[in-house]
């Protein structure tokens, strides 16, 4: 009887040692994770490394803004280049307008500079299809009134008839006399009178 208990007390107290072996290497089995969730040393490198916005996607951005820059410096050029033209034709058209021809003394002649003015003006006409002049003829204070418009006409049609030999369309070309009645200088003396003798051009659309 006794040996009986003591042998029942050994497995009993055998049991108790095994499942508690049992228990802690079931504790010290750490579970595996998931396949997914899996990242190598490189890619955590990689990963660590890698600015944001990098990548395939970043490089092409970069050439965007390469391309866009480019784009506004052309853009900015053509810009610049309407703006000298623009600046160039607003002279040519003051120089067209400012420079007159002038005259001797009751005369309705052509001197040399008046024919190299007027081929000036000639080609300023042929670049400039769409603009029509009127010429207008003055006379100085000298001689009546009636003789100085008429005077002025004859000045106003010699300058249309040499535009016209350059090759200008008469249709572009109207003229006007004012005679004596619009005076460039209101001096009385040969200074004045000399300045007065001329045909002035006046651009209409």
């Amino acid at each position: 009887m006794v040996f009986q208990l003591l042998r029942i007390t050994v497995i009993v107290f055998l049991s108790t040692i095994l499942l508690a072996g049992c228990g802690r290497k079931a504790d010290s089995v750490a579970p595996e994770p998931p396949a997914d969730m899996v990242t190598s040393p490189e890619g955590a490198d990689a990963e660590a490394g890698m600015p944001d916005g990098m990548g395939d996607d970043g490089a092409m951005s970069e050439e965007d803004v390469l391309t866009e820059r480019a784009t506004m410096a052309e853009e900015q050029a053509r810009q610049a280049e309407a703006m000298r033209e623009a600046e160039m034709a607003e002279m040519a058209q003051a120089a067209f307008v400012n420079e007159d021809i002038y005259f001797a003394f009751d005369s309705f002649l052509l001197d040399p500079e008046a024919e190299r003015i007027l081929g000036e003006k000639a080609a300023w006409l042929q670049d400039n299809a769409n603009a029509s002049v009127q010429i207008e003829g003055h006379c100085d204070e000298r001689g009546t009134s009636d003789y100085n418009l008429a005077l002025g006409e004859r000045r106003a049609n010699a300058v249309r008839q040499y535009l016209t030999v350059l090759g200008i369309d008469s249709g572009r070309l109207s003229t006007i006399s004012y005679g004596e009645e619009q005076p460039l200088d209101p001096g009385h003396d040969e200074a004045a009178w000399s300045r007065n003798r001329r045909a002035h051009f006046v651009i209409i659309q």
